[in-house]
């Protein structure tokens, strides 16, 4: 499973990707995951992937990228603010699941 994780410079999600990751691996469920920019999204969505993920900081760039997505039939999703941390590989894992479904 492939998910792109979009925020402003594809540098300050870097933790939370990181959490995501090891509760995937721990989980051990397959999943690529890469931290994106705004303007690298609309290059990396062409190499295809299951899901687009939207960073809170990004939340006014929604309806764009969801456009993008939407278009190439990839499902995309804003991640709430209060699981945007460090600490909530969990939770994001179970909002990606069911979000691919």
């Amino acid at each position: 499973m492939k998910v792109l994780f979009v925020c402003v410079q594809g540098l300050s999600s870097a933790i939370v990707v990181s959490s995501l990751k090891k509760q995937a691996k721990k989980e051990n469920i397959d999943m690529d995951i890469l931290a994106v920019s705004i303007r690298e999204f609309e290059k990396e969505i062409e190499n295809g992937c299951n899901l687009a993920v939207i960073a809170p900081q990004v939340m006014h760039k929604y309806d764009y990228l969801s456009k993008i997505s939407n278009e190439r039939g990839i499902p995309c999703v804003l991640v709430d603010k209060d699981i945007y941390g460090p600490r909530s590989g969990m939770k994001l894992l179970n909002m990606v699941i069911k979000a691919i479904g």
